[in-house]
């Protein structure tokens, strides 16, 4: 019952998430015709999802993936990128689909049109790693906002960022 529950909410996020929309729930084809995203999923034997490297290294895709092709018939191709590029491939329309993590791309995303609906339904967590001696003092911050800071303001202390403009390098930010 659980993983029927995830596949359907897998479902639902992807046909609320088609990158190509119009915005009134429509799809332009590749014919200038317009259709419901529920219409060109089903005459689309393949959905095209573009995600973070993340979503795709946890293993929830894959395992999910199987649940959502039984439940709607079609297949289902996953593309891994940092957030900025995956968000791109929604802009081109070369995915039908987005899973990615950084809110205000997102709402842009949707407010310039390539989306319907931005639904949230996951969260992620920051791990401060460092040394044990705490050269910037963060182990009793209460968030990663402050650690960051204190890592910024110490001027001693390397940090390192992947600099991709993926959702993580946007909320180090």
């Amino acid at each position: 019952m659980k993983k029927k529950a995830i596949a359907l909410l897998l479902a639902v996020i992807m046909l609320l998430s088609f990158a190509a929309c119009t915005g009134g729930g429509e799809v332009q084809t590749t014919k200038g015709e317009s259709q419901t995203a529920t219409e060109v999923s089903a005459e689309k034997e393949v959905i095209r999802l573009s995600t973070t490297t993340s979503v795709d290294d946890s293993g929830l895709l894959p395992y999910l993936r199987q649940y959502f092709e039984s439940e709607t018939g079609c297949k289902l191709e996953i593309t891994a990128k940092g957030t900025g590029a995956a968000i791109k491939l929604g802009e081109t329309g070369d995915c039908d689909a987005l899973l990615v993590h950084a809110k205000e791309s997102e709402e842009q995303f949707v407010q310039a049109g390539y989306g319907v609906e931005r639904v949230p339904f996951m969260y992620n967590y920051f791990v401060i790693a460092g040394p044990e001696t705490d050269p910037s003092k963060v182990a009793d911050c209460e968030n990663a906002a402050e650690a960051f800071e204190k890592i910024a303001q110490d001027g001693k202390t390397k940090f390192i960022s992947s600099g991709d403009e993926s959702g993580t390098n946007k909320a180090e930010l």
